[in-house]
């Protein structure tokens, strides 16, 4: 039995405020345990359960023991009397003391746990305003480039979608500055180098059946691939307006094609290849990328007249004709007007 009182006497000091802060909480009992017997950085110590923890169990060990050690005295607030509680009374003191130091490391551990915290958000917080400086940076890097008038059929206003950045560099705004997105970017380059070489092929042969397939299903098909990943609405978007849409006839158990021509002029396709080529040599400047030349024999397409003396450079002209005069009467294809376009594509899709 006396086994049975001193477990009382140790036990329930401590577990009742214990019980009695778990049932002030909600939730599972797992969750309030660790709401109890942890900090929060983000609240002020007098706040804390553990604190008031540290400070409430001493003090009822305080009581608890107080009354065994007190039990048969009376109160006397003489200095005999009172020399006789501090007699008497030693070890409960000595328990109600410990609440000093207790509260004291409890506090210590809080405000090590706020420093790290403030420690943290400094550092989130210099990574975010790296990470829109650079944001920033980006977007005024194209404000130093003006608009440009490319074979007076496209003007390249070089202003970058708002997705662009994103494709560029993806990553989160917590982690800094984001790395420039490696497959990204060699996509763009492999387009560019099928674009140059369905074009050269365009311009270099004479018109014929194979011509029109090159023109039509690779050529266009590629520079407007560019414009997509580039995000250019000059030419996905605006270009569009003075294309012409082309279905060809429905075969059984395939899915309907439809292949939008880059304007419906040689000099066309040619400004769109070279605005988006300009473009790109800017946006690779920002990153540090290394724009892949263009081999020698296709450097025609990137600037100068050379272009205009080939013997295909009339083929884009031939290939609207034949298109309406042959393969719409004959071989069934369908075309849209321009006027009748509407660009389905209204901005860069996020990667």
């Amino acid at each position: 039995m006396k086994y049975f009182y001193l477990f009382c006497h140790v036990a329930l000091p401590v577990i009742v405020p214990i019980i009695i802060f778990l049932l002030m909480q909600q939730g599972s009992i797992p969750k309030r345990l660790n709401n109890l017997f942890s900090l929060d950085s983000r609240e002020s110590l007098i706040k804390q359960r553990l604190f008031w923890l540290c400070l409430i169990v001493p003090a009822t060990l305080f009581f608890s023991f107080g009354v065994v050690t007190w039990s048969g005295y009376k109160i006397d607030l003489t200095q005999s009397g009172i020399s006789t509680f501090w007699n008497i009374s030693t070890f409960p003191l000595a328990l109600l003391s410990a609440a000093i130091p207790l509260g004291v490391v409890v506090a210590s551990f809080h405000s090590t746990q706020q420093t790290a915290e403030q420690i943290r958000e400094a550092h989130v917080k210099n990574k975010l305003d790296t990470y829109y400086l650079h944001r920033t940076e980006f977007f005024k890097h194209f404000e130093r480039h003006g608009e440009v008038n490319y074979l007076g059929v496209l003007s390249g206003e070089f202003m970058p979608h708002p997705l662009l950045y994103n494709n560029c560099s993806p990553g989160d705004p917590r982690d800094g500055i984001p790395k420039r997105n490696e497959k990204y970017f060699t996509e763009i380059d492999s387009s560019f180098q099928s674009a140059a070489t369905f074009l050269n092929a365009l311009f270099l042969d004479e018109y014929s059946e194979k011509v029109f397939n090159i023109y039509l299903c690779n050529a266009c098909v590629a520079v407007h691939n560019i414009s997509r990943l580039l995000g250019l609405p000059e030419i996905y978007r605006d270009m569009a307006g003075k294309s012409l849409l082309v279905q060809p006839p429905y075969k059984s158990g395939q899915e309907v094609t439809q292949y939008l021509t880059v304007g419906t002029t040689a000099a066309e396709i040619v400004a769109a290849f070279r605005y988006a080529r300009d473009f790109y040599v800017n946006l690779g400047a920002f990153y540090g990328h290394e724009i892949p030349e263009l081999a020698p024999h296709l450097s025609y397409l990137g600037s100068g007249g050379k272009v205009f003396t080939l013997p295909g450079w009339s083929n884009v002209a031939k290939f609207k004709d034949d298109l309406l005069s042959n393969y719409v009467e004959l071989h069934g294809f369908k075309v849209t007007k321009p006027s009748e376009i509407i660009p389905a594509e209204q901005g860069l899709n996020s990667r």
